[in-house]
């Protein structure tokens, strides 16, 4: 495979049939300076790096080239690939992670001489942004970095456990746990330019001892403890295959179990009670009930209490929706962010939301009390 980015090569290769830079453009589509910008880094490149093989399931999205201008050449004299994974063998790619991680994850155990009520603990993080960099005195808010967000989430969790003894712990990641989960920093489908605090691996690296810390905190304090990572609008593609890897992490630990659902909402059922939880960015308030109820048919049928936790808006809000006269039996409830403001919301005048951690309390005939732990 030779170092040059698929668009690169389509306007590389119609020039090698002799189409002009007028038709090259109106063929792909892109403008006349594209094309020649995309000729130049080839023909600069393929000079001197023509041979250069990228790495098996990569390919090229951009390099950076440092030119050095030769009796009126441009001559190539170092360059910079920026690599990502290939989507056709990405699923290969995150087999190999399975493969590497697999049984190796160790967690605390539940101490033999306490006692566990017979309750179910949630602990909800959203929207925590890992990766996203925040200056106070731009945002006039808070600071914010990897060390952060480690401090806040570990801190939340470490306090919420510590006001019960539940027999399950549910921690549930809720949606947009890192800012961005691609190494250029940007959003999914919009493609924001994001503000991020450092590279992406070391992203990944600090979301590991997250997930770790908070595991091994959640196991001694339950006999049980379930996982659950869902993807949100700025990490679509980290919840499903940070929760692959994590099951092959725990596949050896008999009190930890990680959620490998492919549905973008999750739902446990804890006696008479329902919770669920979704991101909330592709689905308005509104249509949960219908959802919920029809997607779980059993699990609504066999409970009088539901519960519906959202994140994404940033700030918490609680809905019962009506139809008709009748209440419907689902309680819809926006959870607050763990993040404070960036810059981009600083600017829009998204201010004033509460920050935490949020804990929930259930007995198998309801919520019992509520564990708000606020930043």
């Amino acid at each position: 495979m030779q170092l040059l980015s698929p668009r690169q090569q389509q306007v590389w290769d119609l020039r090698s049939q002799g189409k002009s830079q007028s038709e090259i453009a109106s063929d792909l589509g892109i403008s006349i300076p594209t094309v020649k910008d995309h000729v130049r880094f080839a023909k600069a490149n393929l000079k001197k790096f023509g041979n250069l093989e990228l790495p098996e399931g990569f390919a090229m999205s951009k390099a950076t080239v440092h030119y050095r201008n030769k009796d009126g050449e441009m001559v190539p004299e170092s360059v910079w690939p920026r690599l990502h994974p290939e989507v056709s063998k990405l699923s290969d790619f995150v087999d190999i992670l399975c493969d590497k991680a697999s049984g190796k994850g160790r967690s605390l155990k539940y101490p033999k001489n306490k006692t566990a009520d017979d309750d179910l603990l949630e602990i909800a993080v959203c929207d925590a942004h890992l990766g996203m960099y925040a200056w106070a005195e731009e945002t006039n808010d808070q600071n914010y970095n990897l060390d952060v967000c480690y401090e806040k989430i570990v801190t939340g969790i470490t306090e919420i456990v510590s006001n019960c003894k539940p027999r399950e712990i549910h921690l549930v990641f809720n949606g947009d746990f890192l800012h961005s989960d691609n190494h250029h920093g940007t959003t999914d489908k919009s493609g924001h330019i994001l503000d991020m605090d450092t590279r992406f691996q070391k992203v990944i690296y600090k979301a590991k001892d997250i997930i770790v810390d908070a595991v091994k905190i959640c196991t001694k304090a339950a006999p049980k403890v379930v996982l659950h990572i869902i993807g949100g609008n700025h990490d679509p593609h980290a919840g499903p295959w940070l929760s692959l890897v994590l099951d092959s992490y725990y596949n050896q630990c008999e009190n930890v179990i990680v959620d490998t659902q492919k549905t973008p909402h999750r739902v446990v059922t804890w006696g008479d009670v329902l919770i669920s939880w979704a991101h909330g960015h592709n689905v308005t308030y509104n249509k949960w009930q219908g959802i919920i109820s029809t997607d779980y048919k059993e699990q609504w049928a066999e409970t009088s209490k539901r519960y519906l936790h959202l994140g994404h808006i940033h700030h918490r809000k609680k809905i019962r929706p009506i139809m008709g006269e009748e209440q419907i039996g689902l309680v819809v409830e926006y959870l607050p962010a763990l993040c404070p403001l960036d810059s981009f919301a600083s600017e829009h005048g998204f201010i004033g939301s509460l920050k935490g951690v949020e804990g929930f309390l259930y007995s198998k005939q309801g919520m019992k009390i509520r564990y708000p732990f606020e930043f």
